[in-house]
């Protein structure tokens, strides 16, 4: 401490009323032995009755060991009787937590400092994260103390021991006294400042400022609390919070000006972070694409932004009159409200809901609300913030998808229908017509075989007619019965073990007949295999060969129809190949379809009903198998056919 030795004790109990610092006396309570067990308080400023560390407690009715947690009471306790034992200064920084929601936690630091007196300490501290600052007119009256000591030594002892920077001057400026806290804020040491003036620490932009409080303080004013900024010695810029309060002598005449602050530089850093923290929500809130709304415990809208009103059709205004059940639909009101519950019982952190609100106009709004629920760092719970977003064009199109969702279950559900009474009209026709033809091919060809010698030419020509139109009839209307029963869904297989070989030479003697009618020649090609043993439905081979062997000839005009066998492990692949009138590439994907052909003018020369392709690859699926064209208008067409060697075991898996 430095030039204190001829301040009054007026001055210097000035200088600690104005103290920013918490600041107490404690004195040892010691057992018979003479062992210090606890210290009681003998003194505390305002400041200090007004921090948290006492929060609602009353130092004269308590001691320190009271006051502190079991983790703080040993090591604190340790070091103040070490003041007293060692008369060493203690310094010391402790961290009291609280929790606060979302699973964070609050921390406030204190910084303590402890120094003997006499048979006594002194204990100063500050809270880090708190403005503590002395209330205007709290005065203390060190007459009032239990100390017969020195009451000079006393004072300035404590004017030391703070953090806070103490600075007396003259009148004109001249510094004439300068604590450890003004050489740790401003960066000079006593011996460097005192005696110089005090424009020696403030810039030049704010030397009118001084001299301004110099006038004031010479006619008797005291300015608390003032902001400004000084220069250290390193040439850095400060912001300073600061009590300036005049100094008399002992007949009442200002003599000088003693000077208390604080460096705020890391408080006005936060504080502009703050400031730019809350611009920035200010803008988020206010611009936002979806409504935001703080809404308080019992409903009322405490902030809403535009979009909210847009959506709603209120002002902002008028929804601040009211609260969100007025305008929410009264079909949606319980929903909500539990949820509302569940988030003051703590059961969730937040939740999502549609809902309904009445537009102004009265029209129902569909909303898409995100609720959560702010709380104070003891958990108490503070108000809800809204998120509302506008989804009604998306319910009315979730609407109108979910009717014609509807018209098309019915549509479906009619076709179904149609195609049951189609699949059974087929059947019944089919039978129907079956029944005199296979009379008509019975009887045609019991005269043939009986008269065929006694007839002449002419007749004996037309009966053949006769009896190769019917069996063409006849597989027109097989095969309408086999799409019947493949659209009902009717088609069974029949499995059986069989060689391949057998089957196709079966099929060579139907389509002889075709081959020397159309000149064209037919083609086997198997291969070295010893058998072409399978297990599959051998009547659906067959009749898929035929579908497309008979294809091939009926568009073949002359050239070479050739059909091949191949296998490997587990397929067989049949291949047949001609030279007809081929098959367009626009009209590749449609050849398997239902009543389509490739050419009508073809359809009325060669006949069928079109459905030939289209059973043959349904059968080729029955039997886990499938089928490939490749095609050149005007070259041919090849069709490859892929089977299951064993379809039991296909089946199987």
């Amino acid at each position: 401490m430095k030039s204190f030795g001829n301040i009054s004790l007026d001055r210097l109990q000035d200088a600690v009323n104005n103290l920013i610092d918490c600041f107490a006396i404690l004195c040892p309570i010691r057992n018979e032995e003479g062992s210090i067990l606890d210290f009681s308080f003998e003194y505390i400023n305002e400041t200090g009755m007004n921090s948290s560390f006492f929060a609602d407690a009353y130092p004269d009715e308590i001691t320190l060991l009271k006051l502190l947690s079991e983790d703080r009471e040993h090591m604190l306790l340790q070091g103040l009787r070490a003041v007293m034992e060692t008369k060493q200064p203690f310094t010391k920084k402790f961290f009291k937590y609280e929790e606060l929601p979302m699973d964070k936690l609050s921390r406030k630091v204190y910084h303590v400092k402890a120094c003997s007196i006499n048979e006594g300490i002194i204990v100063t501290w500050n809270e880090q994260i708190q403005n503590d600052y002395v209330k205007e007119g709290s005065h203390l009256d060190f007459k009032q103390l239990n100390i017969t000591e020195d009451p000079k030594r006393r004072l300035a002892a404590i004017v030391e021991s703070t953090d806070d920077a103490i600075v007396g001057e003259a009148l004109d400026g001249t510094i004439t006294s300068w604590n450890i806290g003004a050489e740790i804020t401003y960066g000079y040491k006593a011996e460097e400042i005192i005696g110089r003036s005090i424009f020696t620490i403030v810039p030049q932009n704010r030397r009118k400022e001084m001299i301004n409080i110099l006038s004031r303080i010479s006619s008797g004013d005291k300015i608390s609390h003032f902001e400004s900024t000084r220069m250290r010695k390193d040439g850095v810029i400060i912001n300073i919070s600061a009590t300036f309060s005049p100094i008399f002598d002992s007949q009442g005449i200002i003599v000088g000006v003693s000077t208390i602050a604080r460096d705020i530089t890391q408080h006005k850093i936060m504080e502009e972070a703050h400031r730019e923290s809350e611009e920035r929500f200010r803008a988020a809130f206010e611009h936002a694409a979806i409504g935001i709304a703080l809404v308080s415990l019992d409903g009322r809208w405490l902030k809403v932004n535009q979009a909210l009103c847009s959506i709603v059709g209120y002002s902002e205004k008028e929804l601040l009159e009211i609260n969100f059940q007025m305008i929410t639909h009264p079909d949606d009101l319980e929903k909500d409200l539990n949820y509302v519950g569940k988030l003051l019982r703590g059961e969730i952190k937040s939740f999502n809901m549609e809902k309904r609100y009445i537009h102004k106009k009265g029209q129902n709004i569909w909303i898409l609300l995100s609720g959560s629920l702010v709380r104070d760092c003891k958990g108490n719970p503070l108000y809800f913030i809204g998120e509302i977003q506008d989804i009604s064009k998306r319910k009315q199109a979730e609407k109108e998808l979910q009717k014609k969702n509807e018209e098309l279950r019915i549509q479906r559900a009619e076709a179904i229908e149609a195609n049951r009474l189609k699949g059974q009209f087929l059947a019944n026709m089919s039978h129907e017509l079956r029944t005199p033809l296979n009379s008509i091919i019975g009887f045609t060809t019991r005269v043939i075989r009986k008269c065929e010698k006694l007839l002449p030419p002419r007749q004996l020509e037309n009966l053949l007619i006769v009896k190769k139109e019917s069996y063409h009839l006849l597989d027109l209307i097989n095969s309408l019965l086999d799409y019947s029963k493949l659209e009902a869904g009717k088609m069974e297989l029949y499995l059986n073990e069989f060689d391949l070989l057998n089957v196709i030479k079966e099929v060579e003697t139907i389509i002889k007949i075709m081959s020397e009618e159309k000149n064209v020649k037919y083609i086997g090609q198997f291969g070295p295999m010893d058998n072409m043993l399978m297990v599959s439905d051998s009547t659906k081979i067959r009749q898929i060969l035929i579908n497309i062997l008979s294809n091939a000839f009926k568009y073949s005009e002359k050239g070479t129809v050739i059909l091949s066998v191949d296998k490997d492990d587990k397929l067989y692949r049949i291949s047949i190949q001609d030279n007809g009138i081929g098959i367009a590439p626009e009209d590749i994907e449609n050849i398997f379809d239902e009543f389509r052909q490739i050419d009508g003018s073809c359809t009325r020369k060669v006949g069928g009903t079109g459905l030939g392709l289209s059973i043959t690859k349904k059968f080729v699926e029955m039997l886990n198998g499938s089928i490939e064209v490749v095609s050149a208008l005007g070259e041919g067409s090849c069709f490859t056919i892929y089977l299951p060697i064993n379809l039991k075991k296909t089946a199987g898996g």
